[in-house]
């Protein structure tokens, strides 16, 4: 029991630094397609491919670390409107 919770930590771990590198990755594409339009007057195609990509796998991964987290998206507002009756 204790080597696979330290197996899933350690992958638990990887995927928030992949994450991490995955939302550097898309904000400096994301820049750099910006100032290639603004500056150097023309844009490049892969530029959007890229940032299309890593905006989806950063969803994806970012949704299985939720869920191991355990910290899932929820939308509670009504919920907490409510009273305990």
């Amino acid at each position: 029991m204790k080597t696979s919770n330290s197996l899933f930590n350690k992958v638990v771990r990887f995927m928030e630094i992949f994450l991490i590198i995955i939302f550097a990755l898309l904000v400096f594409d994301v820049l750099f397609q910006v100032f290639a339009r603004y500056v150097l007057k023309g844009s490049f195609s892969w530029t959007e491919e890229l940032a299309r990509f890593s905006l989806i796998w950063m969803s994806i991964l970012g949704a299985a670390y939720l869920n191991a987290k355990r910290e899932h998206l929820s939308m509670d507002f009504l919920y907490q409107k409510f009273s305990d009756k």
